[in-house]
């Protein structure tokens, strides 16, 4: 854009460039610095996603997914996006949110050009700002949730309808092209496949043609065909989605607005009344959208929503200032509607709206403040404004790196134990074992995930050198007891280990390495005390199985059971004298002498014959082996509860190992010999 003042000529477009570019490179810092490992970890909501985006990698495409969510199901368009940018990139916390910051800075190129379409330059420039130094806005391009790629999707369909119906700060006449008026039914249908709340393009394209008509706005007379039929296109491409929400409507977007809405009339106001609050009072309560109690806009951003809003109700007639009231009034309405506290990702459709009226409050302050030429305003006034968008985005990083970041809610809610363990690891390249004190170590389905899982997720490269057990009941010594680390997948499991493992970490060094916790990871040799403590344990009694005749033989410590499974022996607390309500505490110990069954249990059995029926048993193995290799020791404790009316006498005790899901159990061996399925260890005396 060339301008003259004074007989001379100036061309502004560079200078533009330069502020935009300069704008996208501070977005992009604010957005890119410790992505890795801010957040710590993974959200619940970002597992999820996650989850349908593997499902997606191994061939499972729909369009809508069951994740487990009472409110509804999982839009299919995210998962796909991000499962193609993770088979290209990789897995890990940097990978899985790359494409989050790719739509953050995408959605600040679209929000300028969109705000400068409507209102001019310099409030283009200040929505950018805006967008680029919101904390909902820098959260949002960390997160690996739907919404990241819902704005920028709603910001490019606000801009393509402008361009369609080629509205400016005024309507034109002009011809429509069936290209932009098809890009619109394609952007409507992939802002439904991506997030139920996306639904409201729909109402925002159909009331804007109808303000058109009634206000009789200066447009083409065959925008109405064109508008048809970008709506036949939208509805073409969004079958699969109908499909789907016929036949399974508990998983649609249409059962979420439902299933949600508010309880009356009375409900209704004051979930609006909040969802208005939270853009410049309170805000959401999430620490995964926000920091608790910090509403949308700070205070300049409030002041300058509040001053564009006001005029734009003044000139509602006006097409530019009704084109952004009634996206805000529609995009707002999803959050009023819903009976739960305010939320940001639902408010993501409305923040177009918002950041470019607070672009349009700017540039009406900076008209009453400087009446300067155009060429001034380019250089001095946008000057000013990139200083205030620096301390902005200062202010910003000082909350999302100092406070935020420090949230006492911030590792509950994004299990960021597990995720500085997992970056840790990453960044070590010594070849230790890690063996891995977890309480969740439960298949991972749709409503939960293991530890192990999960940290999987988390890294950026398969680790073969990592243990998992409860250290509750059971407990993983590697390399035979050799220099290891310990540690743990919750702030309270070392104060919750148990006593019978407590003495292998008593000369434990503590690892005070960044981003770990103190004490949350250990380095432990054990190595001569695991010796001493077998040498002892292979002394307890064990016999054979009896065989046809009755008869029972000792067996000799360590024994062989199946291929590559040895049980070293057991401890077994004393006195051997019970009384119901007691409990039989036996401590096995077992070595791996090479990679283990992963469905692998340990059985203790009490009888009161060798030949009958077990009276009492326990099936259990407290850790994943699977992940055991050779020279691996792992300890199980096996607690056998006598019930309170259990009858007195004396019990054998015999100990073996099966496979869960076939139960078929190992065959016991003596040297090369086969001597049946379990072993016969102490008997145990009940007494009333």
């Amino acid at each position: 854009m060339s301008i003259t003042i004074h007989g001379e000529t100036y061309n502004s477009r560079p200078l533009q460039l330069s502020l935009i570019v300069g704008i996208l490179l501070i977005a992009a810092l604010l957005r890119i610095t410790r992505l890795s490992s801010l957040p710590p970890g993974l959200s619940n909501e970002e597992i999820a996603a996650i989850q349908v985006a593997e499902t997606v990698r191994v061939g499972r495409i729909a369009s809508l997914y069951n994740v487990g969510d009472p409110s509804g199901g999982h839009e299919g368009l995210y998962p796909v996006v991000e499962a193609i940018t993770t088979g290209l990139i990789g897995d890990g916390l940097f990978a899985y949110r790359i494409l989050s910051v790719w739509c953050g800075l995408v959605s600040i190129a679209l929000m300028y050009a969109l705000t400068r379409r409507l209102f001019g330059n310099f409030a283009a420039f200040a929505a950018a700002i805006t967008l680029t130094v919101s904390l909902w806005s820098v959260l949002l391009s960390r997160a690996t949730i739907r919404e990241t790629l819902l704005l920028p999707l709603m910001l490019a369909f606000l801009l393509i309808l402008s361009k369609a119906i080629h509205l400016t700060r005024t309507i034109s006449p002009d011809t429509p092209t069936t290209f932009l008026y098809a890009l619109v039914g394609i952007l409507i249908a992939a802002l439904v496949y991506t997030h139920w709340s996306g639904i409201v393009a729909v109402p925002i394209f159909l009331l804007y043609l109808a303000y058109l008509v009634v206000m009789r706005q200066p447009i083409s007379r065959r925008v109405l065909g064109f508008s048809g039929f970008a709506i036949l296109m939208a509805v073409i491409l969004g079958i699969p989605y109908l499909a789907v929400s016929l036949r399974s409507p508990s998983l649609s977007g249409i059962y979420v607005f439902w299933a949600n809405r508010p309880r009356g009339i009375t409900g209704f106001l004051g979930s609006a009344l909040e969802t208005l609050g939270s853009i410049v009072l309170i805000g959401d309560r999430a620490v995964t959208h926000n920091l608790p109690g910090s509403p949308l806009l700070g205070p300049l951003g409030g002041l300058l929503l509040l001053i564009g809003l006001v005029v734009a109700l003044q000139h509602w007639r006006a097409p530019n200032m009704m084109f952004v009231l009634l996206v805000l009034v529609v995009g707002l309405f999803p959050d009023a509607w819903s009976r739960t506290n305010t939320n940001f990702g639902t408010m993501t459709v409305a923040l177009p709206a918002i950041v470019v009226l607070v672009g349009f409050g700017a540039s009406l302050v900076m008209d009453r403040i400087r009446h300067v030429p155009d060429l001034l305003r380019d250089s001095r006034t946008m000057a000013f404004a990139t200083g205030i968008a620096l301390i902005c985005a200062a202010l910003t990083g000082f909350i999302l790196f100092g406070i935020w970041a420090n949230h006492a809610s911030i590792d509950r809610a994004y299990h960021g134990q597990l995720g500085r363990l997992a970056t840790y690891l990453d960044h070590t390249k010594d070849t230790l074992t890690t063996s891995i004190c977890t309480f969740n170590m439960g298949r991972a389905d749709a409503n939960n995930i293991s530890d192990p899982a999960l940290l999987d997720l988390m890294m950026h490269h398969e680790n073969q050198m990592l243990r998992f057990s409860d250290c509750l009941n059971g407990f993983v010594l590697t390399g035979g007891g050799g220099l290891q680390r310990i540690a743990y997948s919750d702030p309270g499991a070392a104060k919750s280990l148990s006593p019978v493992f407590q003495p292998w970490l008593g000369h434990a060094v503590s690892i005070n390495e960044s981003p770990l916790v103190p004490h949350s990871v250990v380095e432990v040799n054990v190595e001569q005390q695991l010796a001493d403590t077998l040498g002892m344990v292979t002394l307890a009694p064990v016999t054979w199985p009896p065989d046809n005749a009755g008869s029972t033989e000792n067996a000799v410590l360590p024994v062989r059971m199946g291929g590559y499974l040895t049980f070293e022996g057991y401890t077994l607390n004393e006195p051997r004298l019970y009384k119901p309500g007691d409990t039989v505490s036996l401590v096995t110990y077992w070595r791996a002498d090479g990679d283990q069954i992963p469905d692998l249990r340990i059985f203790a059995h009490l009888l009161r014959n060798p030949n009958t029926e077990p009276v009492l048993q326990n099936d259990t193995l407290s850790l994943d082996s699977s992940l055991l290799r050779a020279r691996d020791i792992f300890i199980q404790v096996i607690n056998i509860p006598l019930p309170p009316d259990f009858p007195a006498g004396e019990y054998y005790i015999s100990v073996g190992a099966y496979s869960h899901d076939t139960g078929e159990r190992l065959p016991v061996y003596d040297n090369d010999q086969l001597r049946g399925d379990r072993l016969f260890l102490n008997t145990v005396t009940v007494q009333p």
